[in-house]
């Protein structure tokens, strides 16, 4: 029964993962088929737009790969703006606005099949990923760069996930981990390294008659802690007369 019960779950998982394989794709065409339309336009160069699509086609290709506890903003490409672009109003074309003395496109839903919402502005593609399924793609501006983790409901901008992806690239080179999951375990080392050196330091303060040694490896040597001019060569060690077995074999155990 555990058996038939795991194939179950397997055969479900594996129709899942097509399913959000098929829609991402239909999706990517949706994409694709705006971007050659702005790009006929005059809106965004042919090679703005090939860099979008080719981000697009590796989030998909890695979808299945994403952990899928998590939701992640995708930044797929920026373009430039052209301020004098025609700024008619028509479903599905972009139109120019200004924020913040700068201009952006405003893109409109051609349709409910459209993946885009209803309308983004912005001069950047992103893209949304929960549960390993794309959710939706839409413009954002530049300078929302650092909202993308706060809540939509704030209205900063923020795409409401958990991380965020500025290069796909980068993020499968370095092994589907965001720059903030790297940091992490950047930091996590930097602490175990720190903690591993502080329990390395305490073995080498050796407390003897209530006197406080350092074992110096680098000059080959323990030392007093308070006058480090009264010192045993390690060469010596073990005929110094001064101290008992037990005491020579714990500090010839601490040295590196």
């Amino acid at each position: 029964m555990e058996k038939n019960r795991n194939i179950v779950t397997i055969i479900t998982e594996e129709i899942e993962n097509f399913n959000a394989k098929n829609i991402a794709q239909h999706a990517k065409q949706r994409i694709d088929g705006r971007l050659n339309k702005m790009s006929s336009r005059g809106d965004i160069t042919s090679g703005e737009a090939q860099t979008i699509s080719k981000n697009l086609e590796n989030l998909i290709d890695f979808l299945d790969k994403f952990d899928p506890k998590k939701s992640y903003g995708i930044k797929l490409g920026r373009f430039n703006v052209d301020p004098n672009s025609e700024t008619v109003e028509k479903r599905g074309e972009p139109f120019v606005i200004w924020d913040r003395n700068k201009p952006y496109y405003r893109i409109w839903a051609e349709d409910r099949e459209d993946i885009l919402p209803t309308d983004s502005t912005g001069n950047e593609f992103w893209a949304v990923v929960r549960n390993n399924t794309l959710v939706t793609v839409m413009l954002r501006k530049d300078y929302q760069r650092d909202s993308v983790t706060e809540p939509r409901s704030l209205g900063t901008g923020g795409m409401g996930v958990d991380d965020a992806i500025d290069d796909m690239n980068e993020f499968i080179s370095d092994g589907g981990k965001t720059k903030t999951e790297l940091r992490k375990d950047f930091d996590t080392q930097q602490a175990r390294a720190k903690g591993e050196e502080k329990e390395r330091m305490a073995r080498k303060i050796k407390v003897i008659d209530g006197v406080k040694w350092i074992i110096n490896d680098e000059a080959e040597r323990i030392q007093k802690k308070n006058n480090p001019n009264v010192f045993v060569l390690f060469d010596d060690l073990l005929d110094y007369p001064y101290w008992d077995e037990e005491t020579k074999n714990d500090i010839v155990n601490s040295i590196d």
